[in-house]
């Protein structure tokens, strides 16, 4: 046989290994990874938002007073519980596992959990929300220390986080604070959505002089967004067994396209790119032993020394094809 006619031989083994080899590796990935729950992340940039909610605790019987201001306009005024201003007493349902901790709790959220912060601000000289509160001293014109406040920064959007103890912080009372907050979203698999606030709050400056009177001292807490920016991560299958079958048979496709176009088709016409490399084609070697048909691996195309005899005559190709088919037999010459 001739060297060159042996190196197509390696050649080939060495194409059809690596495909099955990449086909193989392929298939390995896709069922591994098949109803493995993974997580997208997208951010989504929103026109308006629904501001964080406040668990407002205090720890003592003390006389307090509340006002909240949306772009400088005040929604209600007073003691007197507002659709902003929800009460509860250490004796309410809510309060009973903390009835050690806390003497009463309100609740302040914005009317009817509407996204009332908006972009861009109708008043960009004012804060975006500003919750006051007024601690009213037992004996008027005497200086009352104060004891400290408990409070839970929580999303309206979500049930039963009002009273969570785990999120609950005891701070000083008469500081002024900013809560920077974002929004984030969940998505399950059965399109349960589940909002959620992320926040940062800090302690800003307050000048005692004018937030504190004999009568009483006020504080405040500034809650404004960190962006309009919502980040959102929804569970996703990474492969299902139909995409790994779909998939399968698209690789398989892919690479017996490539194997053809390396290889070609059928035993005696491989018109592949190999061929054309090598300048060896099996068909013009074919000759006729008895009743079999073989082909001599001998002589390549373009070659000076190849003999004539040793390529086929046109009856030796018409019958390869018409004896398959039983249609004609041919007397030897």
């Amino acid at each position: 046989m001739d060297g060159r006619a042996s190196f197509l031989k390696v050649v080939h083994g060495l194409v059809v290994l690596a495909l099955l080899v990449v086909f193989s590796n392929n298939l390995y990935s896709l069922i591994k990874n098949v109803n493995v729950v993974t997580q997208s992340f997208t951010v989504e940039r929103v026109k308006s938002l629904v501001p964080p909610a406040l668990t407002f605790c205090i720890t003592r019987q003390v006389a307090y007073s509340f006002t909240l201001e949306v772009y400088g306009k005040v929604v209600a005024t007073g003691s007197t519980p507002a659709d902003y201003l929800s009460t509860y007493n250490n004796e309410t349902v809510e309060l009973n596992g903390l009835t050690n901790v806390v003497y009463k709790c309100w609740i302040i959220k914005t009317p009817s959990d509407s996204a009332v912060i908006v972009n861009p601000s109708p008043n960009p000289m004012a804060d975006d929300i500003r919750f006051n509160y007024t601690r009213i001293f037992d004996i008027p014109g005497r200086f009352q220390p104060a004891d400290p406040i408990v409070l839970n920064v929580f999303d309206p959007l979500k049930q039963k986080t009002n009273f969570e103890i785990r999120q609950l912080l005891l701070l000083d009372t008469d500081v002024n604070r900013a809560i920077s907050f974002s929004r984030t979203k969940s998505i399950s698999l059965n399109k349960t959505v589940t909002n959620d606030i992320t926040y940062n709050i800090i302690d800003v400056f307050r000048d005692n002089l004018t937030m504190t009177t004999p009568n009483n001292a006020t504080s405040s807490i500034r809650i404004s967004p960190a962006s309009f920016e919502v980040a959102i991560t929804a569970d996703v299958v990474l492969t299902d067994p139909w995409a790994v079958v779909i998939l399968s048979v698209t690789l398989l496709g892919v690479l017996l396209s490539f194997y053809f176009a390396l290889v070609g088709r059928g035993r005696y016409r491989p018109w592949g790119l190999i061929h054309y490399i090598l300048r060896y084609f099996p068909v013009e070697h074919i000759k006729e032993r008895g009743n079999e048909l073989s082909t001599q691996e001998e002589g390549w195309k373009g070659d000076a020394n190849a003999e004539k005899a040793n390529e086929p005559n046109m009856s030796e190709i018409l019958k390869i094809y018409l004896d398959k088919f039983e249609l004609a037999k041919y007397d030897r010459y």
